[in-house]
């Protein structure tokens, strides 16, 4: 009797191990959900591509991923992606234009989504180092537009009539 139920349960962990093979078997495609942020990136500021590679509900380590970007004034380029936690992969990106962009994933050299992931650059927006300088600037220009503001309220107020 112990020797048959050691027997189904040897059977029932190999079966389980064979089936989680089983989803990683070449011939299957895993399923990958892709975000980017920040999610309305500018030209000149890094881009963080982020991709979670799964079988069903098991994410999926130790793949080789890539992101094929494509867009203009870049033709082609592949960024190897560095795992992270169990099943997601990053890389970053700066674009150097504006325009539409798209991102191509690769998972062991195939491509897991047969659409590639759109998104849109738009122009560059001010360094980090003047926004603090532009700040000042704009409260300085409404100060000044609000001194002048008063100072010509101030003086019809003092409109003083003479009668004779």
């Amino acid at each position: 009797m112990r020797r048959t139920l050691a027997v189904l349960a040897s059977a029932a962990f190999a079966t389980l191990a064979l089936s989680s093979l089983a989803f990683a078997s070449p011939g299957t495609r895993p399923d990958m959900e892709l975000t980017l942020t920040p999610d309305g990136p500018t030209t000149g500021s890094a881009v963080l591509i982020q991709a979670y590679v799964h079988y069903g509900t098991k994410p999926y380590q130790g793949a080789q991923v890539q992101f094929e970007i494509n867009g203009p004034n870049v033709s082609a380029q592949m960024i190897n992606a560095k795992p992270g936690e169990a099943g997601y992969y990053r890389a970053q990106f700066t674009p150097q234009g504006t325009g539409d962009f798209t991102v191509t994933t690769w998972v062991d050299q195939q491509v897991v989504s047969p659409k590639p992931y759109h998104f849109q650059v738009s122009g560059a927006s001010l360094p980090a180092w003047t926004q603090p300088v532009a700040g000042g600037i704009a409260l300085l220009a409404a100060l000044g537009i609000g001194a002048l503001l008063f100072r010509r309220r101030a003086m019809t107020a003092r409109t003083v009539t003479a009668t004779n």
